[in-house]
């Protein structure tokens, strides 16, 4: 179902441990602390307009999920976010994010679809595969923080 209001506080508490593969949480410049806020004010920015769609699952009337959304004029989806809470993992809940992201971005007009995760996220890479995602670049970022000496 699509994100409301009241979904919020839930989901920034899913966010805030589920993101610790991405690129800032190996970046010793970032604190954890940091990261965790990052990704908590990414989701409820998302659910308050910054994404075209969030779509959240729950279980017992609770949200244990989401899936961020956007659609481009070029016909291109984009997956965002997208995190399943841990006690709730292995039913497959993020399979059933994928799909109604799809039926959404359909209903969009898109030819594609296109997500970005991190090589070491072998977790996600197996669930988008398992979903039909294909490969189709990898890339490696570096970055370099410059000190004051």
């Amino acid at each position: 179902r699509p994100s409301g209001e009241t979904d919020i506080h839930s989901l920034r508490a899913i966010a805030r441990v589920s993101h610790v593969d991405s690129r800032y949480y190996a970046d010793s410049n970032f604190s954890r602390s940091r990261c965790d806020d990052l990704y908590a004010l990414w989701i409820e920015k998302s659910c308050r307009d910054y994404a075209d769609m969030v779509l959240v699952a729950e279980l017992s009337g609770k949200p244990v999920g989401y899936i961020t959304c956007d659609a481009n004029d070029d016909h291109v989806g984009q997956i965002g976010l997208f995190a399943v809470d841990a006690s709730a993992q292995g039913r497959g809940i993020g399979r059933r994010l994928i799909q109604e992201s799809l039926v959404w971005f359909h209903a969009q007009g898109c030819d594609r679809v296109d997500v970005v995760t991190q090589g070491c996220n072998v977790r996600a890479q197996q669930v988008y595969q398992k979903a039909d995602f294909v490969t189709s670049r990898v890339q490696l970022w570096f970055h370099k923080w410059m000190r004051n000496k």
